[in-house]
């Protein structure tokens, strides 16, 4: 519990961090990651079997990373995309401990992610009233309204189509984040973003068809 809850919170924390330092295609596209870290991780912790088409699909994928690091570095985002792979270990953390049980204590893990990040966040000066005017609408949304809906349609949609299905559709993040960053803050993704990002989503895209043609055979 204390493991998944803390990977929730990481998750969670550096996601927020590596967009303060990095532009919104590279960050997305790392944390993208999320899925292979976690076929990792399983391998590691549960025994799990790693199957040779996940291991071609990281190669790929990690080449595309390998080309937003790069960038990364030479501009000065390095730090966000270092952000952004913590963020995508913390998921595959959290994912890997909801696996380990069947899921049974994801309320539990949930709350311990929460407390965790208030605590870390008191102890860093954050008031919990500092947030005035229309920025406590926005945030009231956020927390109200947005991250508990969005989690309720995921779970609910896993109810009437297989995980392969809804991991495609949740792939649409990568494409529409920057695609709404454009249009609210005019930001521009950087050419070697782009072309890292498209490959990762390219190589989750392919990944995810090949998983769902395993379950229907």
């Amino acid at each position: 519990v204390f493991t998944g809850g803390f990977g929730y919170a990481a998750a969670a924390m550096f996601f927020v961090l590596g967009l303060g330092k990095s532009d919104v295609t590279s960050v997305l596209a790392i944390y993208s990651m999320a899925p292979f870290f976690a076929a990792v991780i399983a391998f590691i912790v549960l025994r799990e079997t790693l199957p040779r088409h996940t291991v071609i699909a990281m190669g790929v994928a990690m080449v595309g990373i390998a080309a937003i690091f790069q960038y990364g570095v030479e501009s000065g985002e390095g730090m966000g995309d270092l952000y952004a792979l913590v963020s995508g270990l913390g998921s595959a953390t959290y994912l890997v401990s909801l696996r380990r049980d069947s899921g049974r204590s994801g309320t539990r893990i949930l709350i311990t992610g929460g407390v965790t990040m208030a605590l870390i966040a008191l102890l860093n000066g954050a008031g919990p009233m500092a947030i005035q005017g229309v920025n406590f609408i926005y945030m009231l949304l956020l927390g109200g309204v947005v991250v508990p809906l969005s989690g309720l349609c995921v779970a609910k949609s896993s109810q009437y189509l297989p995980a392969a299905q809804v991991g495609l559709i949740l792939l649409l993040e990568l494409l529409f984040g920057p695609f709404w960053i454009y249009l609210v803050f005019n930001e521009t993704p950087a050419t070697e973003n782009m072309i890292g990002g498209t490959l990762v989503l390219v190589t989750l895209f392919a990944h995810t068809l090949w998983e769902s043609r395993n379950v229907r055979q």
